[in-house]
């Protein structure tokens, strides 16, 4: 029987994940603070919100969007994943302002 043991870069066997979600103007400092000390993280994206409006409503906050434009260049060290694009739009409730 063979045993194969996957291990982390340098050899460590135990990891932090760091996953953030939705694309939100925060991410711009978090990015910033994760490259320049070497940190990845992954970003939940959801590609329905991402293309609509750059401002909405969320339990009386409003939520500043990365623009569509930018996501390539922000993320470009670190790993994006996508969120279902039905699934989002009929669980959250919000009011979309310009």
């Amino acid at each position: 029987m063979n045993i194969e043991i996957n291990l982390f870069p340098g050899g460590k066997t135990k990891a932090l994940t760091m996953s953030y979600d939705d694309g939100v103007i925060q991410d711009r400092r978090l990015v910033e603070i994760f490259d320049r000390y070497g940190i990845k993280g992954t970003f939940n994206l959801n590609s329905t919100l991402i293309k609509m409006q750059q401002v909405w409503s969320y339990k009386g906050n409003n939520i500043h969007k990365i623009k569509l434009k930018e996501i390539k260049e922000l993320y470009k060290n670190h790993e994006v994943a996508v969120h279902s694009c039905l699934e989002a739009v009929k669980q959250l409730k919000f009011s979309v302002s310009s």
